[in-house]
């Protein structure tokens, strides 16, 4: 080899320069590192020969728009889960209908299968005192309507003369906890315009209104409404409005019935 100072020749196992005392190969060490520096350099330029790090600010970006998505996936699902629980009905609805599937049969018949007591007593003198019931279901939480206390809803079962269930009522007092005589309409609703068979749910829907009770029989489903309205003079008129469909969910009749001070 040649010495990188002095130029004098050097055995290739020499590791000093035996005319100048110089280190030999100082120099291709040097290249060798000035060769590694500039490949470091090369891969900081161009992304292809390597991958370049993410600034911060961009992951930060990304990741506060991952958990907006995830946030966004969570409430959708909430809001399902809620929707659904307010078209499924409270426990009481739910419960009547189950209760209605045994109508004709005996009370302890329904009592077994669904593992629910009958009381023969309200534990609210009001529904005894009001209603008519051989058998009564209610609810454990109550609220207050006018200074009276009732369950927020209540479920009521009468038997036929042979002891067999005959029509199981389920009552929302909720939906007069505002008021007793329900929601204020504009004037008295009139269904002359909807066809026995139309589909109960059509009618349900345009009335728009929360169903203060559901009587179940045999042949029928009756849904009462509880509404007011202010007649021509001034005074505010309560109505009871019963609509009838059968079992296959067909609309058959309704009757507003107008109640007065004395009978309300």
């Amino acid at each position: 080899m040649e010495c990188p100072k002095c130029h004098k020749k050097a055995a290739d196992n020499e590791t000093v320069c035996p005319n100048c005392g110089t280190r030999l190969g100082a120099k291709s060490e040097t290249a060798s590192r000035k060769l590694l520096a500039d490949k470091r350099k090369a891969i900081d330029i161009n992304p292809q020969s390597a991958k370049r790090k993410m600034p911060v600010g961009a992951f930060s970006e990304k990741k506060a728009k991952l958990i907006a998505a995830a946030a966004g996936v969570v409430l959708v699902i909430v809001l399902v889960i809620v929707l659904i629980a307010a078209l499924s009905g409270s426990k009481g609805e739910k419960q009547a209908k189950k209760i209605s599937e045994y109508i004709g049969a005996k009370p302890e018949v329904a009592e077994s299968k669904l593992e629910e007591e009958f009381k023969k007593k309200s534990a609210y003198n009001v529904l005894n005192k009001a209603v008519d019931f051989d058998f009564v279901v209610e609810a454990e939480d109550d609220i207050t309507i006018s200074g009276i206390t009732y369950p927020e809803w209540a479920i009521f079962v009468n038997d036929s003369k042979k002891g067999n269930i005959k029509t199981v009522r389920y009552v929302d007092f909720k939906t007069v906890e505002d008021n007793i005589t329900g929601e204020k309409k504009d004037s008295l609703i009139n269904l002359d315009k909807y066809k026995a068979g139309t589909d109960i749910d059509d009618i349900i829907d345009i009335l728009g209104e929360d169903i203060y009770s559901v009587t179940y029989a045999k042949d029928s489903i009756t849904y009462t409404y509880k509404y007011w309205y202010k007649s021509d003079n001034g005074d505010r008129q309560a109505v009871i409005l019963s609509v009838v469909s059968d079992t296959d969910d067909e609309y058959q009749s309704y009757e507003s019935r107008l109640v007065y001070p004395y009978d309300l």
